[in-house]
C-alpha cells in the first residue's frame, strides 16, 4: 500500500468488484497516513503473476487490542484494471 509516499506492507483479506480488506501487521498504532477517507495505491501480484494496481480509499480502520498487531483496512475501489476486474470474474466462477 502506498499513502502520501509512505509504502506499508499487507496481506489481502477479502476482495471484491467495489471493495478490499487488506491486513497490515505494526507494531504501532495506525500509521496518520492510513485513515478513513484518506486515498491508498495498492499494488499486488495475482497468481497469475500479473501486477495490479488499484487506486483505493479507506473506509474504514479496525484497530487490534493493545496486545495484537494485525490492522484491518477495508477501502473502497476508486479505479481498476481489467485484469483485476477478470481476477473478480473468475473467482465468482
Amino acid at each position: 500500500m502506498v499513502s502520501e509516499a509512505n509504502i506499508y506492507d499487507g496481506t489481502i483479506g477479502n476482495v471484491s468488484e467495489k471493495g478490499i480488506e487488506c491486513l497490515m501487521a505494526s507494531e504501532n498504532r495506525r500509521p496518520d497516513t492510513i485513515a478513513p477517507h484518506k486515498k491508498i495505491e495498492l499494488n499486488f501480484q495475482l497468481p497469475s503473476g500479473d501486477e495490479i494496481i488499484l487506486r483505493c480509499k479507506v473506509v474504514w480502520v479496525f484497530l487490534p487490542p493493545i496486545y495484537e498487531n494485525t490492522i484491518q483496512i477495508g477501502m473502497e475501489i476508486i479505479s481498476s484494471s481489467s485484469a483485476y476486474r477478470d481476477f473478480i470474474k473468475n473467482l465468482e466462477c
